[in-house]
C-alpha cells in the first residue's frame, strides 16, 4: 500500500484538497458530480499573474496538471505539440469514444488523420459550402430559439448549441441533415449518449476500479455499453444514408450515360450517328 500511495508532484504546486497517502482522491469523490465546477473554483483562487496552473495527485502514482495560462497552452498544443504524446493510458481510457482517431493518436497515425481532416478545411470549401451550412444552421437555430422562448418562456442554451454543432458538422462531414434543431426540445438520444459516454470515459482517469467494472459489466461501464450502442447505431445510420445517396447518384449517372449513348446510336439509316449529312 505504501508503494502505491499518492505523492505530491515534484515541481508543480498541488491544488486544494490534497491529503497525504490519498492525494486528491477524497476531493474527487466529494466533487464527483461537479468536478469541472471545482476546477473552476480552484483556478479562481490562484493569482494568475504568478501562476495559472496546478497539479492533482492520485494513488498509483498518477498526476494530472490543469492549466489556464494561454502561453503554456500555446506551448503544449502548437509550439511543442510533437513532444506531448498522449500515451497508452489515454488511448485505452478513451478508446470506446474515439477509437484510434485524431483525438487520441500520436506520431504517424495522428499525421495521417490530420492530413485527411485538413482536406475538408480548404479555403474553397469554406467559401463555397461550409459558410452556407453555418448560415443555414444558424438561421434554423435562431428561429427555433424564438419559438421555444414563446412557448416555454426559457431556452436551454447548452442543449441548443449542442444541436447546432451536431447539425452543422454532420452536414459538413456527411452531407446529411439530421433535423436535431427542428425537433427541439425533444431529446436527441445520440447527443445525450455522447455526453454521458464522454463523461464516463473521463472519470476512468480517477477511478481505479473501472477495469473490474468493465470485466464484470457493472456500474458505469455497463451504462457506457448502452450509450455506445446508441452512438454506433446513430453513426451506422448516417453512413448507410450516405451510401444510399452515393448509389443513387451513381445510378442516375449511369442512366444519363446510357441515354446519351442511345441517342448517339440513333443516327440516320446510313449509319451516320453524328447528325451530319449522309456520305460525309
Amino acid at each position: 500500500l505504501y508503494s502505491i500511495r499518492s505523492r505530491p508532484h515534484d515541481n508543480i504546486p498541488m491544488g486544494d484538497g490534497y491529503v497525504p497517502f490519498f492525494g486528491h482522491m477524497l476531493n474527487v469523490v466529494r466533487h464527483w458530480n461537479d468536478f469541472f465546477d471545482e476546477e473552476t473554483r480552484s483556478f479562481l483562487k490562484l493569482d494568475h499573474r504568478r501562476r495559472a496552473y496546478y497539479a492533482t495527485s492520485m494513488p498509483l502514482r498518477k498526476h494530472f496538471i490543469f492549466m489556464v495560462d494561454p502561453k503554456l497552452i500555446d506551448l503544449l498544443f502548437r509550439l511543442r505539440f510533437g513532444d506531448a504524446d498522449k500515451g497508452a493510458e489515454i488511448r485505452e481510457i478513451m478508446a470506446p469514444m474515439f477509437g484510434k482517431g485524431i483525438f487520441v493518436s500520436d506520431g504517424a497515425i495522428w499525421k495521417k488523420h490530420r492530413s485527411i481532416a485538413s482536406r475538408m478545411f480548404t479555403v474553397r470549401s469554406l467559401k463555397e459550402y461550409m459558410f452556407e451550412v453555418f448560415v443555414d444552421t444558424t438561421d434554423a437555430f435562431l428561429r427555433k430559439c424564438e419559438t421555444i422562448q414563446r412557448e416555454q418562456g426559457f431556452i436551454d442554451l447548452y442543449d441548443m448549441f449542442n444541436r447546432l454543432t451536431l447539425e452543422a458538422f454532420t452536414l459538413i462531414a456527411f452531407g446529411v441533415p439530421l433535423g436535431t434543431i427542428e425537433c427541439a426540445p425533444q431529446e436527441v438520444k445520440f447527443s445525450t449518449s455522447f455526453d454521458e459516454g464522454f463523461q464516463i470515459c473521463t472519470k476512468r482517469f480517477f477511478d481505479v476500479s473501472w477495469p473490474l467494472q468493465r470485466w464484470l459489466n457493472i456500474g458505469r461501464e455497463r451504462a457506457l455499453n448502452v450509450h455506445l450502442k446508441i452512438i454506433n447505431e446513430f453513426a451506422s445510420d448516417i453512413i448507410a444514408k450516405k451510401r444510399r445517396h452515393f448509389e443513387a447518384l451513381q445510378n442516375r449517372k449511369k442512366e444519363t450515360t446510357t441515354a446519351d449513348g442511345d441517342q448517339d446510336g440513333d443516327g440516320d439509316e446510313n449509319g451516320n450517328g453524328n447528325g451530319g449529312e449522309p456520305g460525309e
